[in-house]
């Protein structure tokens, strides 16, 4: 059935098995089948009138189930896709995904919403999917959108974890690198570069990606909270060949 859904906790996605849930979906849908066939079986004693509201309530009830069973359907399809790094086949989807048909101009799909491509980008950044990423913003994904706790965008993620392919990928994408994070208990203001420089490990590697942030615009005399650059917080942290170059 390709179904996902699971549990989130940070940049980690707990998934539950695809059999359980397309298996509990086929059991709801029988269910209910079975609800229409047992009404109809006691039809004269129930009555016109509470056969035809039960049949209504069980009608608003399978629509939902489908809905739902659609979505996520198309969901675990994509989601695959994208671990997979596979743009090709990722672009492919989104081509002959189903339109949205309401009035809803922030939708263009009928089954992946605006939520779902915030949740694929995230994956792209967290598995390194850079191939995935320009088609993931070609087919609505904000790429500066914020999100969290801090309000951190797909772009201070990767500069914190991700290889400097998938930041790249971000940049050409249209990811801003001067946006901020939010300042929650005196802490915030940071921009990707100050995520690269507070959280990553090696030297060489902050350097390369501050090298491509600046090549990109990003701004290093923007100050966080506590009033410092990103350099001042690479020579604060000892940091001497970043805060030189």
């Amino acid at each position: 059935f390709g179904i996902r859904m699971g549990v989130k906790i940070g940049i980690n996605y707990i998934g539950l098995p695809e059999e359980l849930l397309g298996n509990i979906f086929i059991a709801l849908v029988l269910f209910i089948l079975g609800l229409i066939f047992l009404a109809i079986y006691h039809y004269e004693k129930i009555g016109p009138k509470k056969f035809a509201a039960g049949f209504i309530a069980l009608a608003v009830v399978g629509y939902v189930v489908v809905q739902q069973f659609m979505i996520y359907v198309s969901g675990g399809k994509v989601f695959a896709l994208v671990e997979k790094n596979n743009a090709e086949k990722l672009e492919k989807y989104f081509e002959n995904a189903e339109r949205n048909t309401t009035n809803d101009p922030s939708k263009q799909y009928a089954y992946i919403t605006q939520e779902t491509l915030r949740q694929l980008l995230a994956l792209a950044v967290s598995q390194n999917a850079d191939e995935t990423i320009p088609v993931l913003v070609a087919a609505g994904a904000d790429v500066n959108e914020k999100g969290g706790e801090f309000q951190t965008t797909p772009l201070m993620n990767a500069a914190t974890f991700s290889n400097i392919d998938t930041i790249a990928a971000l940049l050409d994408a249209g990811a801003d690198p001067n946006l901020q994070d939010a300042v929650v208990g005196g802490i915030g203001g940071r921009t990707a570069a100050m995520f690269a420089i507070l959280y990553r490990s090696d030297e060489n590697e902050i350097i390369k990606i501050l090298q491509l942030l600046k090549s990109r615009g990003a701004d290093f005399t923007i100050k966080n909270s506590d009033h410092e650059t990103a350099l001042q917080i690479a020579e604060k942290m000892g940091l001497s060949q970043v805060a030189e170059n």
